[in-house]
């Protein structure tokens, strides 16, 4: 995972540290769908419908991981 330093500051400073770990959070998700369908990921490099569906389940796998911190007050 390669996340920009600058802008994970600027995000946390104006959204907060959920902002960030989101962030962090949706790019592990882009690490898993590769991992499970390498095929997939690359085709979503050309096809903008396979591109939303690969950014739409990285914020799923995101919203699936950070749901627990969340309810436990972390």
């Amino acid at each position: 995972i390669f996340l920009d330093r600058q802008l994970m500051e600027e995000l946390s400073a104006r959204f907060g540290p959920w902002a960030t770990a989101h962030v962090v959070a949706h790019e592990w998700g882009h690490h898993i769908e590769w991992t499970l369908a390498p095929n997939a990921y690359d085709a979503g490099m050309t096809d903008p419908a396979i591109r939303t569906g690969l950014e739409l389940l990285a914020d799923c796998f995101a919203g699936a991981s950070l749901r627990p911190l969340y309810d436990r007050g972390v």
